[in-house]
């Protein structure tokens, strides 16, 4: 363990980010966190571009589309929206170690809080 030093006004006395709760986080967690942040972020830019122009999303015409069975982009846009969504509030979930009451039930069944169980959902989905 680090001695405790002043560093900008704080005390720093451990390398180890802490969550809400006072316990230390992992690094694969705060890793998982970040890599889920840039999925959002990609995900949710990319749905907000697609329901813009479902048209021409990217420069693209629905000509890419002949053998999919969508019209346009806006229901792959949608789709994205909702992964970004999901990814961001898993994020958020294992940063701030959110605990939803109505997500117990099923982190008892899965073995894993309910962020854990979002993630696994949309590394399903994808």
């Amino acid at each position: 363990m680090l001695a405790p030093t002043k560093e900008f006004g704080m005390s720093i006395t451990s390398p180890v980010p802490r969550r809400l709760d006072g316990e230390r986080r992992p690094g694969a967690v705060t890793v998982l966190a970040v890599l889920l942040a840039l999925l959002a972020v990609g995900a949710l830019q990319g749905g907000i571009v697609m329901l813009g122009d479902p048209q021409h999303a990217f420069g693209m015409t629905t000509e890419v589309l002949a053998r999919a069975p969508v019209d346009d982009f806006a229901l792959p846009g949608l789709f994205l929206i909702g992964v970004g969504v999901a990814s961001a509030l898993a994020a958020a979930g294992f940063l701030l170690a959110w605990r939803w009451r109505g997500a117990a039930p099923l982190g008892r069944r899965i073995g894993y809080r309910w962020p854990g169980g979002a993630t696994i959902a949309v590394g399903v989905l994808l």
